[in-house]
């Protein structure tokens, strides 16, 4: 109930985004300012650390019919199956690592988290300071944000080092998301990051909520998925 009450409201929002969009002139070329450049400088490096799981990593506090649900957590590694709708609510400082899915992630009221996600929605809201490395078949949005960096979800190298029982054989990144997330366009999926609706930002210019990490300064992860 709580997955169609969200799919409703965003779409209905998604209709007056298209419908303001279509009353404005055509966007100019998408550049950044120097504080943004600076913010992902700064995130970048507050990451180079790599992160071991092992000791951190923690399971989703509730599972449901059509998702996992992780609440209230600080500085953990989290995990993710392939799940037809995944919420993460009130994390800070936590890394999660999300397995490709045709489903839906959620973000809310999160703050410093790093996420690796692909998936056929990714929507935010109410947090700051999060990097998402991400590949979605739709447009991702955010909404009451600050301080968000996108990348492409191919900076999770360790995803193609994972041993997974439903993903055995899978080289690169494009295959785990065509095999594993069931992704039709996967043209569009692999550049949607750079497509980010801001549902308080409907202006002709870049919204200032978000901007792209430099490929220079992307936080590479090697962490595996771990073996069940």
């Amino acid at each position: 109930h709580e997955q169609r009450s969200l799919n409703t409201l965003l779409s209905t929002l998604l209709s007056k985004i298209s419908e303001a969009r279509s009353n404005q002139k055509p966007a100019k070329k998408f550049g950044f300012s120097s504080k943004s450049k600076l913010v992902a400088t700064q995130q970048a490096d507050h990451e180079k650390e790599e992160i071991e799981p092992a000791n951190n990593s923690v399971a989703a506090k509730e599972e449901t019919a059509s998702g996992e649900v992780f609440t209230d957590l600080n500085g953990q590694v989290i995990f993710v199956r392939t799940a037809k709708a995944v919420f993460i609510r009130r994390c800070s400082n936590c890394t999660v690592y999300a397995l490709p899915t045709d489903g839906s992630l959620f973000i809310s009221d999160c703050d410093g988290c790093t996420v690796y996600c692909a998936s056929h929605q990714l929507r935010v809201k109410s947090s700051v300071r999060l990097s998402l490395y991400t590949w979605c078949t739709s447009r991702p949005v955010i909404e009451s944000c600050s301080e968000m960096l996108f990348g492409g979800y191919d900076a999770w190298q360790g995803l193609l080092e994972s041993e997974v029982s439903h993903a055995e054989g899978l080289l690169t990144h494009a295959e785990w998301a065509t095999k594993v997330g069931h992704f039709k366009d996967l043209d569009w999926a692999q550049k949607s990051y750079t497509q980010v609706d801001d549902f308080h930002w409907l202006k002709q210019s870049q919204s200032p909520n978000w901007a792209l990490i430099p490929k220079d300064q992307q936080n590479v992860s090697m962490v595996k998925y771990p073996t069940p």
